[in-house]
């Protein structure tokens, strides 16, 4: 009997396709869906052991189209800050963290978010100084900025003229780096830390990970170089495409591991991407920064900075440049665009290059697209452009957190989920992961709970994200993404149906099963 080959019966299954919206049972052979329907429909070709749920609820196979393996694989080893509430509970964490003897002598922590603590604020130099002598790199929850102390710093050594290195009134760096400056001090601090962690491990940690929240394939945004998704600026090199980066896109491809892998590859050496033989290229290719570091780019400054409208990290000719050698490759593309002056970059590249070069059906896409003007979001409509969003992004930053630096009107618009459905374009909900938590259930949950009322999406719709419409962003609709003969039996085995649950209850839902290509590769053990 070929692996990956069992029944399910006695079940309440979403098929997540129009053709047969419920079903109660399923005939998996050789990792492809043989039949759906009632047991009656299913029983004469049902084959292997046969898995009585007793009412639980299957859905296809969780879809996450954003998640970063290396960043996430190395977090998980990393001092995790979320949760703290006071600066002086973060520093405490650090130093009982500093204070346990490990093989690597840098303090490396996640998940800074000053919103949630009392003081609204980042840990200064000396706190993290006085928390210990040992580097200490402390990354915020969004990646796009960390703060170091002295050691930190002195082991860094930044260029006097690298961009992105804040300082004080005398000229004193304050320990906080964005951009091209975050990018140097991660090659500095990071890349030895993570000398002992070898790519395949890292790629298995995440699998795990993601077979247990019920995903059962990851579009992995991954290989950068140190500068890989920057242009050279200020001394950094550009892209060589060697090393450890590519080793983990090579594992991504290659390894052994419970969930599929769809690859991105985070360079600007389109070739390197060809000689892969990969069919898309990008991912994080960043045209700006993130809103918490103040790098996110718009056209009109932010309110609390009038001196600042964040950081475009191309210039215009060069991002036409790389688009248009990806594009005339037949590749996919994407690129990671926050602001609106970033999306208009991202948007005008689009454009141009599919002007030189029409092509029907490329689903090129841009990663967050979180400020958009209504004009940006017609032309995103009218190119077809496929959109990977974060709706768990408005869970830990609601519309309200961006008045401050943004004002009300473009507050307003922060993650405009529903009217980027309702304009007709295709969207892919993903994690970001580790930015936010591999856990589909959540920004299932925080689509329907959207901070703006007008934004919200239905239960189906906002299951369709993760699932049949995450498909189409990779042009994998005809084999995932749907419970339908024929296609590969991935499935996710829950304890509640979504769709008969509260909406501030979605996230409660337990996984309890994955099944990958016909094998269940996670159980829940109580």
């Amino acid at each position: 009997m070929p692996e990956g080959t069992l029944t399910i019966k006695n079940a309440r299954v979403v098929t997540m396709s129009a053709a047969r919206p419920a079903a109660s049972a399923l005939a998996i052979e050789g990792g492809t869906i043989r039949r759906v329907g009632n047991w009656a429909d299913v029983r004469p070709v049902a084959l292997g052991p046969v898995v009585d749920l007793d009412g639980a609820a299957v859905l296809p196979g969780f879809i996450d189209t954003h998640t970063h393996p290396s960043h996430l694989g190395w977090a998980l080893s990393a001092v995790d800050l979320a949760g703290s509430t006071t600066v002086a509970g973060l520093i405490d964490t650090i130093r009982r963290a500093a204070a346990t003897p490990g093989e690597r002598d840098l303090v490396l922590a996640i998940s800074l978010n000053p919103p949630e603590l009392q003081e609204a604020r980042n840990p200064t130099r000396a706190e993290l100084d006085a928390a210990t002598g040992r580097p200490v790199l402390v990354y915020n929850r969004g990646l796009h900025y960390a703060c170091l102390n002295s050691a930190a710093l002195e082991r860094a050594r930044l260029p006097e003229s690298l961009s992105g290195v804040a300082r004080d009134a005398s000229g004193a760096p304050t320990g906080q780096v964005v951009g091209h400056a975050l990018q140097a001090a991660y090659n500095a601090l990071v890349e030895p830390w993570l000398a002992g962690i070898e790519p395949e491990e890292l790629v298995g940690r995440v699998a795990a990970l993601a077979a247990s929240r019920g995903i059962t394939t990851i579009h992995a945004l991954d290989g950068r170089e140190p500068a890989g998704a920057l242009p050279p600026r200020d001394g950094l090199p550009g892209n060589t495409t060697t090393g450890r980066p590519r080793r983990m896109v090579r594992a991504l491809l290659e390894c052994d591991a419970p969930v599929d892998r769809v690859v991105y590859y985070e360079t600007l050496n389109v070739e390197a991407a060809v000689e892969l033989g990969l069919p898309r290229i990008g991912g994080c290719i960043l045209v700006d920064g993130g809103h918490e570091a103040r790098t996110a780019a718009f056209l009109q400054p932010y309110v609390d900075n009038q001196k600042n409208s964040g950081a475009l990290y191309f210039r215009q000719e060069e991002l036409d440049d790389y688009v248009w050698r990806a594009h005339s490759r037949g590749l996919q593309v994407a690129l990671h665009a926050l602001g609106d002056a970033a999306i208009e970059q991202a948007i005008t590249a689009y454009e141009r290059a599919l002007q030189r070069l029409p092509r029907a059906g490329h689903r090129h896409r841009i990663e967050h697209f979180e400020f958009p003007t209504p004009d940006q979001v017609r032309r995103a409509a009218r190119l077809g452009l496929a959109l990977g969003i974060q709706p768990a992004f408005n869970h830990y930053w609601p519309h309200e957190h961006f008045l401050r630096s943004l004002g009300p009107a473009r507050s307003a618009i922060a993650d405009p989920i529903a009217g980027l459905m309702a304009a007709g374009i295709l969207l892919g909900g993903g994690s970001d992961a580790p930015v936010t938590p591999l856990d589909p259930l959540l920004g299932i949950q925080s689509a329907v709970t959207h901070s703006r009322p007008e934004e919200r999406l239905t239960t189906y719709q906002a299951l369709r994200l993760f699932t049949s419409d995450a498909a189409r962003l990779a042009f994998e609709e005809g084999c995932k993404g749907s419970l339908e003969e024929g296609k590969q039996a991935d499935l996710v085995v829950l304890s509640a149906n979504p769709l008969q649950v509260l909406p501030d209850e979605l996230r409660q839902i337990r996984v309890l099963m994955t099944i990958h290509r016909g094998r269940i590769v996670f159980q829940a053990t109580s």
